[in-house]
C-alpha cells in the first residue's frame, strides 16, 4: 500500500526519483543541480528537461565539474545539448538508444 501511495505521488510530483536506477546520492546531486538554474514553479523533470535543452550553458561557467557529472547521469555525449537518453526514457516510459 504505502508503495503504491509514493510510486503514485512520485509520478504527478514528477521528482527525480522517476529516473530509473538513480541512487538516493544521484537524487541529491540532481536536486541540487536543478536548484541553481529553477525557473519558478516547475517539477523535477521539467527543470531537468530545461537544463538539457540549453540551460546547462549557464550552469557550466560556475560549475564545470557539477555539469560533468550531470552530464553523465543524464546518458549525455559530452558537448552534446537538446537530448538526454536518460530523460527521454523517465518522460515517455520506454528505453533509448542511440545508434554511433
Amino acid at each position: 500500500m504505502w508503495n503504491a501511495t509514493c510510486r503514485q505521488r512520485t509520478e504527478q510530483e514528477q521528482t527525480v526519483s522517476l529516473i530509473p536506477d538513480l541512487s538516493i546520492e544521484e537524487a541529491s546531486f540532481l536536486r541540487e543541480v536543478i536548484k541553481l538554474n529553477r525557473k519558478g514553479d516547475t517539477t523535477d523533470i521539467e527543470e531537468l528537461d530545461l537544463l538539457v535543452a540549453g540551460g546547462l550553458e549557464q550552469v557550466q561557467q560556475k560549475y564545470p565539474t557539477t555539469v560533468a557529472r550531470f552530464r553523465t547521469l543524464m546518458g549525455m555525449k559530452r558537448g552534446e545539448i537538446g537530448w538526454s537518453p536518460v530523460l527521454e526514457a523517465t518522460k515517455t516510459g520506454t528505453v533509448q538508444v542511440q545508434f554511433h
